[in-house]
């Protein structure tokens, strides 16, 4: 079975998800069209990568040093001017691609990327699965309203659509999906990542982390705010949070949280890491006792759509984590078994989660973890995600 996964721009560190279920799928050939492709991140030698402008493969010299001039204005003009004002010669030579390379099904990642191929992929007559992840369930749509007719069609001509919990299932049949079309497949981890001992922790002490870009949805601003609010009551503890600026315009983010470290005093208590080599993540991990990512609805609509992954990878070192019921987050984290979950920007109920497992007993502490840990290995493991991904695949090709 051949398959041609869309992925709009490339495969960078940030979603190590998709690498991670492609990489798991078995006996398939994977085909890959996207912008750029950067063997430095994420990048598999047995995949074909085609690109849909001009084929490019880079190491990390070239993205550091930028594209030459000549790359760019050429990218820019195929992209934006031929393709735009000729595109039936785009669509010939994609057409060309999938009839020349025998390509059984096309799955699209992300559902503005799939409104955007989904016309070629009905022309070539080529069964359509779309997968939903983020920014798509409800930022896309609030932001352009126009698109709700577009995903209407979606549902209606593709295939299967693939949530990875079930409130980005019932987000998309709110849409008008027909339900009979939704497949919860999760995304998840390797079970030669997850660890198979519990962590330990000392009785009235506390190293937090949070790892995620400076984005409204993350919740930084409530971690720093309800961290300050126990640290009143547990002296002794220490916050790391690990992550840089995604967007200018969220700057913001940055200066409101350096002034809560200001008038609380909060310096010597918490440490800024821009980045970390995410091929140790997990050494990087079992340094600290608990994971906090108070998730949230933005003012954009912007929000997790499914829950982040780094929630799992944080589970899978045995770290109970602290965070909200936003989308399918309470999928991921179970409230009281592998971790402790409070409404959306609640400052006082994150406050009382994290005094609650600072002061937690060693014995209780482990509890926590070895139900994360074991939570991930039966409900995520990426392996048995892939086998079902596939057997969707075989169904839909089985009934075209």
């Amino acid at each position: 079975m051949k398959v041609l996964h869309n992925i709009k721009g490339f495969l960078p560190s940030s979603m190590n998800w998709i690498f991670r279920l492609l990489k798991n799928l078995p006996d398939l050939q994977i085909h890959i069209q996207a912008e750029r492709y950067l063997t430095t991140d994420f990048y598999h030698p047995d995949w074909t990568y085609w690109n849909f402008y001009f084929r490019t493969i880079d190491d990390q010299k070239s993205v550091i040093k930028g594209w030459s001039k000549f790359r760019f204005i050429k990218r820019f003009l195929l992209k934006n001017i031929f393709f735009r004002f000729f595109p039936r010669w785009s669509q010939q030579k994609y057409l060309a691609y999938l009839k020349a390379h025998e390509i059984d099904l096309v799955h699209s990642h992300f559902g503005p990327n799939a409104i955007k191929h989904h016309p070629i992929v009905k022309k070539a007559n080529k069964p359509h699965v779309i997968s939903f992840y983020g920014f798509d369930y409800e930022r896309a749509p609030y932001q352009n309203p126009k698109i709700i007719p577009e995903y209407k069609k979606l549902f209606n001509e593709a295939k299967a659509f693939i949530c990875e919990g079930t409130h980005g299932a019932k987000t998309l049949e709110k849409y008008g999906c027909p339900p009979e079309k939704i497949h919860v497949i999760h995304l998840g981890l390797e079970s030669s990542q997850i660890k198979s001992a519990p962590k330990s922790k000392q009785v009235n002490s506390l190293r937090l982390i949070q790892i995620a870009n400076f984005t409204e949805k993350k919740g930084h601003v409530y971690t720093v705010k309800a961290f300050a609010m126990a640290l009143q009551k547990c002296p002794n503890m220490h916050l790391t949070l690990v992550g840089s600026l995604k967007f200018k315009k969220e700057h913001w983010i940055l200066d409101e949280i350096n002034n809560l470290v200001e008038k609380y005093n909060l310096r010597e208590h918490i440490s800024f890491v821009q980045a970390i080599d995410f091929s140790k993540l997990y050494e990087y991990l079992v340094q600290f006792d608990v994971f906090i990512h108070p998730s949230c609805y933005a003012k954009n609509m912007d929000c997790e759509g499914g829950a982040p992954v780094v929630i799992l990878d944080a589970q899978a070192v045995g770290l109970p984590v602290i965070s909200t019921y936003h989308c399918d987050i309470p999928d991921e984290v179970i409230h009281k078994t592998t971790g402790l979950l409070s409404k959306e920007k609640d400052d006082e109920s994150l406050a009382k989660n994290i005094t609650d497992f600072y002061r937690m007993s060693p014995s209780d502490f482990e509890v926590y973890s070895s139900n994360a840990i074991n939570h991930v290995r039966t409900n995520y493991n990426i392996e048995q995600s892939a086998i079902q991904l596939k057997e969707i695949y075989i169904q839909i090709l089985e009934q075209n």
